[in-house]
């Protein structure tokens, strides 16, 4: 058994859609009023279900982070560029941690995004 697919609560399925199709450049499949689906180049898929039609009722956003890998610091400041130019929510700017450089952003929701470059891993 593999994990295949990180699922996200989110409040508006569409804004969260277009928000996630923005930073993926791809536009993802409407499954069903309620979930959203995008599939990774790498086999991992990114699902959206609105939080509305969660059972049992979910909890607050927040407590987790999608990480996105860079090639290189360069990289990783050219996403913050990008990401910021297109009105996502910076949390953290571009800073060196013991596992690597790396920023934070916030979805419409309030998930955490994490995109670095992480030599060790």
């Amino acid at each position: 058994m593999q994990p295949y697919q990180t699922l996200y609560y989110v409040e508006d399925l569409g804004k969260s859609q277009q928000f996630y199709a923005s930073i993926l450049g791809q536009e993802g499949t409407q499954l069903s009023p309620v979930f959203h689906v995008f599939g990774l180049d790498n086999g991992w898929a990114l699902a959206l279900l609105r939080r509305d039609s969660v059972e049992p009722e979910a909890t607050p956003a927040g407590g987790t982070e999608l990480i996105f890998s860079c090639p290189d610091r360069e990289a990783v400041d050219a996403t913050a560029a990008q990401w910021r130019e297109r009105g996502v929510r910076i949390a953290l700017e571009p800073v060196d941690a013991r596992f690597g450089y790396s920023f934070v952003a916030l979805d419409p929701d309030g998930n955490r995004l994490r995109a670095g470059y992480f030599p060790q891993g």
